[in-house]
């Protein structure tokens, strides 16, 4: 069965599922498998030439919220935009045990992201643990990660998502500078 959100929506691991089902179905033939196949955004050659709809909501504090769509030609750039938007939107933190780190923590309805800069003159490796979070999944593939952060470099270090709309749901993090 699928569930839908209190929106009526279908979310991700229900859509995922649902075409999974459909794949698997014995009785199908081969045009169902390309119909679930370029509902998904594939092409016949398998590169997903359809991106998957989403929702954005913008919300400022001061001024007129506009959003502009523009081309991204590269992951790098698309990137770079996030970042920039990360800064602007989100108020960092200082690292418990680090003068050079900053930590942002943005929360965004059903999702949260985690950015770490480090604004001093040495590579420092930072930790963030949000393994205690619950119903929270990473795009990464542990809760907690240890990442190299350069000279003057802003990294993004998880992009956590709600797992079930119907639970509640906690963002827990621990933050630390490994030396």
């Amino acid at each position: 069965t699928v569930e839908l959100t209190s929106q009526d929506e279908i979310p991700p691991n229900s859509f995922l599922s649902l075409h999974l089902m459909e794949a698997k179905d014995p009785d199908g033939g081969q045009d169902e498998l390309w119909l679930t196949l370029e509902s998904m955004g594939y092409s016949r050659k398998l590169n997903l030439i359809k991106a998957c709809p989403f929702y954005i909501e913008t919300y400022t504090s001061r001024g007129k919220s506009i959003l502009l769509s523009s081309g991204i030609n590269n992951i790098e750039d698309g990137i770079n935009v996030l970042k920039n938007i990360i800064k602007q939107v989100i108020d960092s933190i200082s690292f418990k045990n680090s003068k050079d780190l900053l930590l942002f923590v943005g929360n965004f309805n059903s999702s949260f992201v985690i950015a770490v800069e480090n604004q001093g003159m040495t590579v420092i490796k930072a930790r963030v643990d949000c393994s205690k979070s619950v119903n929270l999944k990473s795009n990464r593939e542990s809760l907690d990660v240890c990442e190299k952060i350069g000279v003057k470099e802003m990294k993004i270090v998880h992009h956590l998502t709600v797992v079930d709309p119907a639970k509640p749901t906690q963002l827990h993090y621990v933050e630390s500078a490994v030396y």
